[in-house]
């Protein structure tokens, strides 16, 4: 996929070929507020460099210097971009898919529009399967501070989501390539096939601490 990096804010980063876990694209679901929210869980390899994803960071947190924070960055910062060895230490029995990664739970709230879902072939897609948890995608995600009773912090919006490939469930289940395999059926010509009517019919119709330093040293 050819990407144009550079077109966008600089609170805005893209994420490629990271695994979506508990994916709310296209119809939101409750948080753990019961509010309705579209979401998903990004998982990043560590293996994967992140300074872009810092970089974002930075020049949100500069907006939020200017606009939330009197000038000032909290001393009780969150950031969501997170260490998934971390969290999976507190429930290592379920959390096996955060081991090795860092995360970023990225959520938007429908009064601020939904998410863009795209899938393999570049054509968008409203169908709630689309893209499901354990799948690996591409994603433009973009940070915005906030200041709230609970505290101070960035949020991540995900704008657009794009699916590369199947990948093992997170959650259970056999994914749709591995049950395909199994009657030796290729899932990839398979999607091939299908994909040029759906794209020949879409062609006819006409989106850390105030003062000194790195304030994202110290929380990765």
């Amino acid at each position: 996929m050819t990407t144009n990096e550079s077109s966008i804010p600089a609170n805005t980063c893209v994420l490629k070929d990271v695994r979506a876990a508990y994916p709310s694209l296209v119809a939101p679901s409750p948080d753990l507020n019961g509010n309705d929210k579209y979401s998903v869980v990004l998982l990043i390899p560590k293996d994967k460099p992140i300074e872009h994803i810092k970089s974002a960071l930075r020049a949100a947190i500069e907006v939020g210097k200017q606009k939330k924070w009197n000038g000032t960055v909290p001393a009780d910062l969150h950031v969501p971009l997170q260490d998934g060895d971390v969290y999976a230490a507190k429930a290592p029995e379920k959390r096996q898919h955060y081991v090795g990664h860092y995360y970023i739970n990225a959520k938007q709230d429908p009064e601020w529009g939904k998410p863009v879902v795209v899938d393999m072939y570049g054509l968008e897609s409203v169908s709630p399967q689309a893209i499901g948890s354990g799948d690996y995608v591409s994603a433009v995600v973009e940070f915005f501070p906030y200041k709230g009773q609970a505290g101070s912090g960035l949020s991540a919006t995900p704008k657009v989501v794009q699916k590369m490939r199947a990948g093992e469930p997170i959650g259970g289940g056999i994914s749709k390539e591995s049950a395909l395999a199994a009657l030796g059926i290729d899932a990839a010509s398979l999607g091939q096939a299908a994909a040029a009517p759906a794209a020949a019919e879409q062609s006819k119709e006409a989106p850390a601490s105030a003062g000194s330093g790195d304030p994202l040293d110290g929380l990765l």
